[in-house]
């Protein structure tokens, strides 16, 4: 996908000046435009690795597993707890302030 490949080029130039941690040692002395070809080329390998020989499983474990785990447990969870709880207090901050205040004459005229 050509939308990934600009990713990774992206990527790739971000570490003109923040290269990795455990290669600033190892290409200190080589040049800085050299360092980012070096990058350039490793995310471009593992680009075409991804999407050409595990493109298929990957692309059906992010979908099958992670998609659908987002959409029934963490959805669900947002939906049935945080959502039934949000009303829950709302209704409860309601129902104090308005008993405690003497306030439900408001409500009624």
């Amino acid at each position: 996908r050509p939308q990934f490949f600009f990713l990774i080029v992206l990527l790739s130039l971000i570490h003109i000046n923040h290269p990795f941690p455990y290669l600033e040692d190892t290409y200190t002395h080589i040049h800085k435009r050299t360092r980012t070809h070096i990058y350039i080329y490793i995310y471009i390998y593992i680009y075409m690795y991804i999407y050409t020989y595990e493109y298929t499983y990957i692309h059906k474990y992010i979908h099958t597993y992670i998609h659908t785990y987002i959409h029934t447990y963490i959805h669900a969870y947002i939906h049935t707890y945080i959502h039934t709880y949000i009303h829950v207090i709302h209704t409860y901050i309601h129902t104090y302030i308005c008993l405690n205040l003497n306030c439900i004459h408001i409500h009624a005229y």
